[in-house]
Order: C-alpha cells, then structure tokens, then sequence
C-alpha cells in the first residue's frame, strides 16, 4: 500500500470512524491489507504520550450491559430447553 493510501485509510477508519471491511471493500483489497496500514500508521498516533490529559472519570454505557445481558439470557434459555 502506498503511503498515500496508508494515510487516507488510518484517517477513514480512525477519524470517520468507518470500519476496515468497509474500507476495504470500497478500494477493493483485502481486509488485512487495510488493517495493516490502519495499524502501522495509527500506532503513531496512539503512541503519544500527551494526546489525552489525566483520566479523572470513566463513563460506561448502560444500554450496552442491557443488550448484552439480553443476548446471554437468549443463549442460556436455548441451552437449557
């Protein structure tokens, strides 16, 4: 993948927040081709110490415990009927 290529999926996939299969299908590569740019170039990115502050508090999204609660409760009741 070229460099320019590499820079405009990492900004795809980090900045838009697209996913990688999405990307891929649309430049017509294959999925780790794009995931390894996204990978390679990113790392730069994550890897700087002063990107965030401190942490002060952490939120969690509730609806995300409810559907996921939802879903083990379906697999536990099929299991046992």
């Amino acid at each position: 993948m070229t460099d320019r290529a590499g820079r405009y999926v990492t900004r795809a996939v980090g900045q838009a927040g697209r996913s990688v299969n999405e990307v891929a299908r649309e430049l017509g590569c294959d999925w780790h081709t794009v995931n390894d740019a996204v990978l390679a170039y990113g790392a730069a990115l994550i890897d700087h110490p002063d990107r965030f502050s401190q942490v002060t508090a952490l939120g969690l999204d509730e609806t995300a415990f409810v559907k996921e609660a939802t879903v083990v409760r379906r697999e536990r009741l099929s299991k046992e009927a």
